[in-house]
């Protein structure tokens, strides 16, 4: 059997330091990052700016509705039928449920196991956040979404549909979040790597500012990025 140990003073610790940052905002758990229904069910209850769960899989999501969690969001697209299957029933007990979607291919998918079950699916459409260069992709290959037409056709096959509507737009910035930049003995690289998250966050601000992105979960590490343009993460 499976234990865990776990300091409860670090854990209030991090969640007055999160609460602080969040200056109101609310906040979405990464169930990936913490895996115990306790914990989650601990942080949840501890403040209201703490609101729902990003899900790893769509069978973690389909188990914490069983637990009796609400507002819950699948962090990657689903295609497997009896997965879909499962939160269609979660969702059809009344269970709020997103899930996510790049292409138009998974919304056909979606609304068919939708249609049988008479429900309507909320959708999360992800966007890429990565940035081409000549030669050079900077950035995971998140999403098939890339360009403002390629989501423009998705929406319009989400919003054509009576069995799915649009719940929300998630970008994951993988080359800002998770790539360092500050190692000791590397100054070349680091310089060359800070100048590329400049770039790309000048670029992220664009789409930003246009309304049609945003993002939450890095938003602080964004922040530290503006103004000391280093993220040693």
């Amino acid at each position: 059997m499976p234990f865990a140990f776990l300091d409860l003073d670090l854990l209030e610790q991090n969640i007055r330091k999160v609460v602080a940052l969040a200056q109101g905002k609310r906040v979405r758990l990464a169930s990936k990052s913490l895996r115990s229904v306790a914990v989650i069910r601990r942080i949840l209850e501890a403040d209201p700016c703490f609101q729902g769960v990003m899900c790893y899989t769509a069978q973690e999501a389909a188990y914490l509705a069983s637990q009796g969690f609400d507002d819950l969001l699948i962090g990657y697209p689903t295609w497997n039928e009896q997965d879909i299957v499962a939160i269609a029933r979660a969702t059809a007990a009344g269970t709020h449920i997103t899930l996510m979607v790049d292409s138009t291919e998974h919304v056909k998918r979606i609304e068919t196991v939708a249609a049988r079950f008479g429900i309507s699916f909320p959708l999360c459409l992800e966007a890429d956040m990565s940035m081409d260069l000549p030669g050079f992709h900077f950035g995971v290959w998140r999403s098939s979404v890339r360009t403002l037409e390629q989501a423009r056709l998705v929406i319009e096959r989400i919003l054509a549909s009576p069995h799915v509507w649009l719940d929300g737009l998630m970008g994951y910035e993988a080359q800002i979040a998770g790539v360092g930049d500050n190692f000791p003995g590397h100054k070349i690289k680091n310089a060359i790597v800070q100048m590329l998250k400049r770039r790309s966050i000048h670029e992220i601000l664009q789409y930003y500012s246009s309304g049609w992105i945003c993002w939450g979960c890095y938003s602080a590490m964004l922040r530290d990025w503006l103004r000391t343009g280093t993220a040693d993460r």
